[in-house]
């Protein structure tokens, strides 16, 4: 009799397991249809990778769920993980470095004109690269530098000119005769 009943207990719970796996993967399978998904083609992916994540305006919304090469392009697929966030068309989408160990992150934002005008949803840009910055910086750096000489050789043509100035000024304080 005690085989009946533990061949019977075990049957019971293997029907409770199924039915608790079974609403665990219904649950899940809800979720996941609640999440929006979005695909755009690549010219360049850059280091994007499944995983990485996708930002509007700074603000993490989402993450890469696929990246596949498609003839001279690559596909990738993301997905908005944000409750109640839709991405405005002709929004601008590019892949940019988002941290110092190198990762990189597919960016998007607020819509131009010209992104508008192409009409579509998601307008892709080229890859936001890290020695285009630097060389930017550089570029700035320069600039900086040639204001700061030119300010430099200023002051110092000016010299006499201030000299002179003082020079006046002293005298009208002390009553002397202006020239």
């Amino acid at each position: 009799m005690n085989k009946k009943y533990s061949f019977i207990e075990l049957i019971v719970w293997i029907i409770i397991f199924c039915i608790a796996v079974g609403a665990v993967r219904i649950w899940r399978y809800e979720q996941h249809s609640k999440v929006k998904s979005y695909q755009i083609f690549l010219s360049d992916a850059d280091g994007l990778m499944v995983g990485s994540p996708v930002k509007y305006s700074g603000v993490q919304i989402g993450y890469i769920d696929t990246l596949k090469i498609v003839s001279n392009q690559v596909y990738a697929r993301f997905r908005i993980t944000q409750d109640d966030f839709s991405i405005p068309a002709g929004s601008i989408a590019s892949v940019e470095f988002s941290g110092l160990g190198g990762s990189k992150s597919l960016e998007l934002y607020p819509p131009t004109e010209q992104s508008i005008a192409s009409k579509n949803l998601i307008f892709v840009d080229r890859p936001k690269r890290t020695h285009e910055a630097l060389s930017l910086l550089k570029d700035m750096y320069t600039k900086i530098d040639s204001i700061l000489l030119r300010a430099g050789t200023f002051a110092q043509e000016t010299e006499p000119v201030r000299e002179n100035f003082n020079k006046m000024i002293t005298e009208r304080k002390n009553g002397k005769p202006k020239h």
